[in-house]
């Protein structure tokens, strides 16, 4: 069938790969902090509910200013690497600070918390780079694709950060303490750092053209 063709034809395509890859590791940080442990992670650190879950909304607050932030970005600069690695290394350094920076200071959480939004929404300057390294008659199914890789991370890694940070805790209890949350929070910054290896040496720069458009060269 022509869906089988298309999809076929799209798993030969390494920078399809590689940029769904990249949107599912730049992305997940964001629903394992927003929608997972965001919330009780601040707790632990001796904030109260109240303001834990309100620094947990800066994560989506940063991700709805990134996504479209960072596509204007990579269509004006007419390079979508650069805004790739950027957003990776933002999320790299944000979740590293958020994970081991002894701290429990409101507006610096809120702050980290606001970067992991921006940095999560480096998948959105990847849509673009996706639609840009497919034949024309991919776009539509790359872009599926992309949207699959990310929700598939968004679906089966948190859970595995969940089992380490449950390592040792009591069954039965829900006391967390801050050393629980770094034995699987710590996956975080090693996520954001597979995103700027794959960012910096293995996509490619389309320049914000198609790769398999026809040049026609004037004799």
């Amino acid at each position: 069938s022509p869906l089988i063709h298309r999809l076929k034809s799209l798993m030969q395509n390494k920078q399809a790969w590689r940029i769904a890859l990249f949107s599912a590791f730049v992305y997940v940080s964001l629903p394992l902090l927003g929608a997972y442990w965001g919330t009780s992670y601040l707790q632990a650190k001796g904030l109260s509910r109240t303001v834990a879950a309100s620094l947990s909304s800066m994560l989506w607050i940063g991700y709805a200013v990134g996504a479209p932030l960072s596509g204007k970005i990579s269509d004006s600069i007419k390079r979508r690497k650069l805004p790739l690695i950027f957003s990776s290394l933002i999320g790299m350094i944000a979740s590293s600070l958020i994970v081991y920076l002894p701290t429990n200071e409101i507006f610096t959480f809120g702050f980290l918390f606001f970067c992991i939004g921006l940095a999560s929404s480096g998948c959105s300057p990847a849509f673009a780079a996706m639609s840009e390294n497919v034949q024309e008659n991919l776009q539509a199914t790359s872009i599926g694709f992309n949207n699959s890789a990310i929700t598939f991370s968004a679906a089966i890694l948190p859970p595995i950060v969940s089992l380490f940070i449950e390592w040792g805790v009591p069954e039965g209890t829900h006391n967390y303490s801050v050393a629980n949350f770094q034995q699987g929070l710590f996956l975080m910054p090693i996520f954001y750092a597979v995103a700027f290896f794959i960012s910096l040496f293995l996509i490619r720069e389309t320049y914000c053209r198609s790769q398999h458009e026809v040049v026609k060269v004037r004799l």
